[in-house]
């Protein structure tokens, strides 16, 4: 599981009339679902995007399962093997 946060200001300015049926709340409201769309496309594109471009780098799905075994039993043996050569906080 992964969560994603982070904050973004962006600023707009419109002009429009204001009547009857437009109104300051319509004119408002219609300037905030544009620019959330504008931040949604523009969150789309760099952090998703970025975020499959790595996880697809990373993962190799033509060895399958057995590439994923073989490689997990690699990183426990490095690991393993790193912490055998360390010294635990109590010896030091």
């Amino acid at each position: 599981m992964t969560n994603l946060a982070g904050s973004l200001t962006r600023q707009s300015e419109q002009t429009t009339a204001v009547t009857e049926v437009k109104s300051h709340l319509v004119n408002i409201g219609h300037l905030i679902e544009d620019m959330e769309i504008e931040m949604r496309g523009n969150m789309e594109a760099l952090y998703i995007q970025k975020t499959k471009e790595v996880v697809f780098s990373i993962r190799n799905f033509e060895g399958g399962v057995q590439q994923g075994k073989e490689h997990t039993s690699k990183l426990n043996e490095a690991v393993l093997d790193h912490g055998a050569g360390r010294k635990i906080d109590s010896d030091m």
